[in-house]
């Protein structure tokens, strides 16, 4: 009997895994649009070195809160790294206005 109820255990498993084949893919726009929120990638790649606030300081980054940098020097150092920030490779230069225009909003 034991045997039995394993059986259909590991069926239903079997069965249960391969329901979800027909899913379909969210629309490329979404996607690209959720890519250029300065918050988004900020929080995805700054936040080991600068902490969600931009103002932890770690490895050697800079506290992001005082920078007096303009958005195209933020652009720059995004781009090409600086000191101890290595440069970051993102998709577009919508990517990296969109983050530099949300390192902006870190200041105090």
């Amino acid at each position: 009997m034991k045997q039995y109820f394993i059986i259909i255990f590991l069926a239903l498993m079997i069965f249960a895994c391969g329901q979800n084949n027909n899913q379909t893919s969210r629309p490329e726009t979404t996607i690209s649009a959720k890519k250029t929120d300065g918050k988004e990638l900020f929080l995805m790649r700054c936040t080991t070195c600068h902490g969600t606030d931009g103002n932890a300081g770690l490895a050697g980054s800079a506290k992001l809160g005082s920078s007096k940098y303009t958005v195209d020097q933020i652009v720059n150092t995004i781009k090409n790294g600086q000191k101890a920030m290595p440069k970051v490779d993102l998709e577009s230069e919508e990517e990296y206005q969109a983050l530099a225009d949300y390192v902006l909003t870190l200041r105090k």
